[in-house]
């Protein structure tokens, strides 16, 4: 209930100039022909151009880009537990894992954050999983794909895992003498991964900006480099530095404020460490758990248990990093479910290859 009157009083917010304003006017200022080089584009260029093939189809209106935001956050609230539910084998944990969002409601200005992130979570969740099979490791390459159209960062963030995930599925395969090595998986995966960047590709260079497209591409590195060791900076220093990548990468709270005599101190310190906490504890349980066993369902659990590190490793610097005021119920709470979701597994006996579900799944959710 208390989510959905948040996203009524949303819904009838009125005009906001920054987030959603700015969001809504970069997306007409396209559809009236502007170049995209004159226009202040953070983001991948494909999400604009959502907003604006929504506005060519069914005109100018600011409602719709709220609509868009929500129906991002309902897709991703669908993958939550669609990805929980493969991870754990618990309808009711992945139930509870969907509905913690809902009642936490995201930011929807960057709603497609979380977007990107269980996007490529579930595909990769599901490629981790015994019966995970070739077409699995392309629609985790076309997931990577889409994210770096979106936001390059997720890109690159997710293609770390997505090879060590073929790897480990491939070294898998070759125990269960399936004969799959992980050229087959990464042949699969690149295959989805070029087949939608040939269409954002044909549709950038058709549509006049292509270099937009790949200078997202190249210059996200150096962008990422550099917000991060401003972030890093900025944890000791006692107030934005002049000069910083983005003016709003301000001074964490210390960790004294833990005990500080005023809650709302008290409260957003808790809410911006505890998913660290959480993140060292995750590491060192499954390290733990999987380096000092041969069980076959512990030393395979290692695959899973990567992809829900990587998406806490994935959403960490934006709540960490950027003003958290509004980041926090976009990032805090999944990351902690991200972090958990997998420790189930690590405790559970299944032979090779069976779907651990204590539920029938849906034809098109089964392993």
């Amino acid at each position: 209930m208390s989510s959905i009157g948040y996203y009524a009083l949303y819904f009838n917010s009125g005009f906001n100039f920054a987030d959603d304003g700015n969001y809504a006017q970069i997306c007409y200022e396209l559809l009236l022909g502007r170049d995209p080089n004159d226009l202040a584009i953070g983001y991948g260029i494909l999400w604009f151009k959502v907003g604006e093939f929504l506005f060519r189809i069914f005109g100018v209106n600011y409602t719709l880009i709220k609509l868009l935001f929500f129906f991002c956050i309902t897709v991703t609230n669908v993958l939550i537990f669609y990805t929980v539910a493969i991870a754990t084998g618990s309808r009711m944990f992945a139930f509870l894992a969907a509905v913690l969002p809902v009642l936490v409601p995201a930011f929807p200005a960057t709603s497609f954050y979380a977007l990107c992130v269980m996007l490529n979570v579930a595909m990769q969740m599901r490629l981790a999983q015994n019966s995970s099979r070739l077409w699995h490791a392309a629609l985790a390459g076309a997931a990577l794909s889409f994210s770096f159209q979106i936001r390059p960062d997720f890109g690159y963030i997710f293609a770390v895992p997505l090879i060590v995930v073929i790897a480990l599925v491939s070294c898998r395969s070759i125990e269960a003498k399936t004969h799959r090595c992980w050229r087959t998986f990464g042949l699969a995966a690149f295959t989805g991964f070029i087949a939608v960047q040939l269409i954002g590709f044909t549709a950038a260079f058709a549509g006049g900006y292509g270099d937009v497209f790949l200078h997202q591409f190249v210059d996200y590195p150096a962008m990422m480099a550099e917000y991060f060791v401003d972030g890093l900076h900025q944890l000791t220093a006692t107030s934005a530095s002049p000069g910083m990548i983005a003016n709003d990468l301000l001074q964490r709270p210390s960790i004294t404020d833990f005990f500080s005599d005023e809650p709302q101190l008290t409260q957003l310190a808790l809410l911006i460490y505890l998913p660290v906490a959480v993140l060292v504890v995750f590491v060192s349980l499954n390290a733990f758990l999987i380096l000092s066993s041969n069980h076959y369902s512990q030393r395979h659990g290692l695959a899973p248990a990567i992809v829900a590190l990587s998406a806490a490793a994935a959403t960490l610097p934006h709540y960490f990093f950027i003003v958290p005021t509004c980041h926090i119920s976009q990032i805090s709470c999944r990351a902690i479910l991200y972090l958990l979701q997998c420790l189930p597994r690590n405790f559970i006996d299944m032979p090779s290859g069976a779907c651990q579900t204590d539920f029938d799944l849906p034809e098109s959710l089964r392993c």
